[in-house]
């Protein structure tokens, strides 16, 4: 993830990354060797207060993201891109919201697909209309539940219109099964005394695979997330239906006219980088 990060900002006019930092030597050095870096700290605390940067990335796996995110929130920084997922629990991201707003932190996080033009245009064709009252979106795509599962929700539920979710029904993936047992890295465990997964043997992140569920949204409509495909969704409203397919390949807005009969197709083209 830093890797992805530091390109960015160097492609970026008038940006300079000033530091970076890193809680493991090796790591660190091995960053700093690759992209040329002289300034690097091995505690990310000294570096906020010797640099006191405009902008901080937040790269740390989930579990270890929610202390460093308000540590700069709250000593000075005025915009943060944290990766994602979040954190590692709703007591943590209440605290991070908590932090970034009372500090007024410009706050964004690695839900990408939702600052795509595709999507963006896609979300805008259907808060016009376009295919009359959104009631249910279809999301395919199998995935880990803290890594790459947020793109998934975070896509949904920018084409709806960001509605709060009022509740959730699903399940997670068996160790054992077929579609994760022969993955390279094992499922993790879940320790029933703590209430949480465990990581496997050599890995420090517990992400377990997610199967299908369903959520509900106060405005009515529901999603259902279905464990196959290729990061594709369908929305369908009242008078159509809006897809993005094949992890952004196709975007596209079909409109019944139920008085005509007849329907049209618009694709969308996606601008930009």
């Amino acid at each position: 993830m830093p890797y992805g990060h530091l390109s960015a900002y160097r492609a970026i006019p008038g940006c300079e990354v000033v530091a970076v930092a890193n809680r493991g030597e090796v790591r660190l050095k091995r960053f700093v060797d690759r992209f040329g870096i002289a300034n690097s700290y091995l505690d990310y605390r000294e570096m906020i207060e010797r640099e006191r940067p405009d902008i901080v990335s937040i790269t740390t796996p989930s579990f270890a993201r929610a202390e460093p995110i308000i540590h700069c929130a709250t000593h000075g920084v005025p915009a943060i891109y944290a990766e994602k997922g979040l954190c590692g629990s709703l007591a943590e991201a209440d605290a991070i919201a908590d932090a970034v707003r009372a500090n007024h932190v410009a706050f964004n996080w690695g839900a990408l697909r939702r600052h795509h033009d595709g999507y963006r245009q896609l979300r805008e064709a259907i808060a016009r209309g376009d295919i009359g009252e959104p009631r249910h979106a279809t999301m395919w795509f199998f995935t880990d539940l803290i890594k790459h599962h947020p793109h998934t929700i975070d896509v949904v539920a920018m084409l709806l219109g960001d509605p709060a979710p009022v509740w959730v029904q699903g399940s997670l993936v068996n160790g054992d099964d077929p579609r994760v047992a022969s993955r390279p890295r094992p499922e993790p465990t879940y320790d029933t005394a703590s209430h949480r997964f465990l990581p496997p043997d050599g890995h420090e992140i517990a992400d377990p695979h997610v199967d299908t569920f369903r959520v509900g949204y106060e405005t009515g409509a529901e999603a259902t997330f279905l464990p196959f495909g290729k990061f594709e969704v369908d929305v369908l409203g009242s008078d159509g239906r809006a897809m993005a397919w094949e992890n952004g390949g196709h975007f596209g807005v079909r409109r019944i006219d139920a008085k005509r009969g007849t329907v049209t197709e618009t694709t969308f083209t996606p601008q930009g980088d």
